[in-house]
């Protein structure tokens, strides 16, 4: 499918000609999406990042006014596991165009005319507190265990590294030989596709994005996989 977008729906980002509505047609044939919208901010603290904004099709009662994002709490009350979703769009867009904030929100802004206030999702994405969680984010907000990987576990190490290596955080450093959860310091889709691709062409095994978003897998449970794979 071809889309001839408006220039207001067309970024660059690593020298490559995004068209966001290519993105938002994907994310609108997902099951249980209604309503989304694509945006990649200039200031704010979701500046040169795409970042999915989505009204889910389970009828909710709308109770505030404005842009509310849903919590973690209702989203599993309706059944919206956004991971899924995540998923499923990685499979499908090249590496350039995967989304790194998804936002889940009660009601979608629209216009009299009913088209979607983009304006005003703009303006509400620019103003978003630092401390604001969105339901994926690439934003770090944890600190590493204590744990320091030994130099005789070398595939931990070198993923810890090669995770540190692509965080964008003043002490990312302070991760590297270190054993974390992975989901936790919010990794996101574009240094996942990354890792994935890392672990292939160092290891020879394959390793599926899931597993690695899985809430369970750390540093060292990653590299027991990796190890139980090339067995």
């Amino acid at each position: 499918m071809l889309f001839l977008g408006r220039k207001d729906t067309q970024v660059k980002i690593r020298g490559q000609r995004v068209e966001l509505g290519e993105i938002e047609h994907n994310l609108a044939m997902q099951d249980k999406v209604a309503l989304a919208v694509v945006a990649y901010p200039k200031t704010g603290v979701y500046s040169n990042k795409l970042v999915a904004i989505i009204e889910p099709s389970t009828s909710i009662h709308y109770t505030g006014t404005g842009i509310q994002p849903l919590s973690h709490k209702v989203l599993g009350e309706i059944g919206f596991d956004v991971s899924v979703i995540s998923q499923r769009v990685v499979q499908t867009l090249p590496t350039h165009m995967v989304l790194a904030i998804w936002i889940i929100v009660e009601k979608m802004p629209t216009l009299p005319s009913t088209k979607i206030d983009r304006s005003l999702v703009n303006t509400w994405l620019a103003n978003v507190p630092s401390d604001f969680q969105p339901a994926i984010s690439s934003v770090p907000n944890v600190k590493p265990s204590l744990h320091e990987i030994p130099d005789t576990e070398e595939i931990a190490v070198a993923i810890s590294n090669k995770i540190a290596a692509s965080m964008n955080r003043g002490d990312r450093t302070s991760f590297q030989r270190r054993d974390f959860n992975i989901a936790s310091v919010g990794i996101d889709s574009i240094e996942i596709i990354s890792l994935v691709r890392f672990i292939e062409q160092s290891y020879k095994v394959k390793v599926s994005v899931a597993e690695i978003l899985d809430k369970h897998t750390t540093i060292r449970s990653l590299a027991t996989l990796i190890l139980e794979k090339r067995d």
